[in-house]
């Protein structure tokens, strides 16, 4: 049984289909999602609409979705490449984020209309926190992130830049979402020797140096905490933990 407690209209982007994951288009419009765990999720269509013409998306409440197979009572809810609700599963890869619609209100097969509750959001294997940005500038995957805008990253460019935001979990180019882990587990390129449990923060290539701070220095911008150690060009795992860090 639907309860719709935020309705917005949108103009379709293609053909959508009634009870169908909607995501993100050019132009403020929506379309079918097309991709397995897709990006930009906006909601879940109410009912059909042709190309062109206003869809109702419900954002928050509780919606009707086709399921694309089985789901589970509670389960967490993305999409497959036809817009059809899946169970998102979520493992211990460090570097697997689900984007998610909501979570499932009963359980369901293949082609039935079950209810799901409306939350879109991303969620990690360990459930901390990652976060979608928009990309200003290509940015490679397992590199620090800095803040352009309040919804917009780039790639560091600078030794000890200030906003940093987390580490990218993906690569995009410019213009794309990037997935930015804010507070969780990580992966970086370190360009020197760094043992476990020091503060790295970034160099000019957005990859990891080891902070030292030394005194009458400048302040110093930590984006994580290395939980393994290594040597120059290692990739290793690191706990985002943002930071500035004082040299008294």
């Amino acid at each position: 049984m639907s309860n719709y407690i935020l309705d917005k209209g949108y103009v379709a982007d293609g053909d959508i289909a009634a009870n169908r994951i909607v995501i993100a288009s050019t132009g403020g419009k929506v379309k079918q999602s097309d991709t397995l765990n897709a990006e930009g999720i906006k909601g879940v269509s109410v009912e059909s609409a042709k190309d062109g013409e206003t869809v109702t998306v419900s954002k928050i409440g509780i919606a009707e979705l086709k399921a694309g197979g089985t789901v589970g009572d509670g389960d967490p809810v993305g999409s497959d490449a036809t817009g059809r609700g899946i169970k998102a599963d979520i493992t211990e890869d460090t570097h697997l984020v689900k984007n998610v619609v909501g979570f499932a209100e009963a359980s369901a097969v293949v082609d039935d209309i079950f209810s799901v509750l409306v939350i879109v959001g991303i969620l990690s294997a360990t459930g901390l926190v990652a976060k979608p940005y928009t990309a200003v500038g290509d940015i490679a995957v397992n590199k620090i992130v800095i803040a352009t805008t309040a919804d917009a990253v780039k790639q560091e460019d600078a030794a000890n830049a200030p906003l940093i935001m987390g580490i990218s979990l993906n690569a995009v180019a410019d213009g794309e979402t990037v997935i930015v882990m804010r507070n969780g587990p990580a992966k970086i390129k370190i360009t020197e020797n760094i043992n476990m449990g020091e503060f790295i923060g970034g160099d000019s290539s957005a990859d990891a140096v080891k902070i030292s701070p030394v005194l009458g220095a400048n302040i110093k911008y930590a984006a994580a905490i290395a939980q393994a150690s290594g040597v120059t060009n290692d990739v290793i795992d690191v706990l985002v933990a943002i930071q500035v860090i004082p040299v008294t």
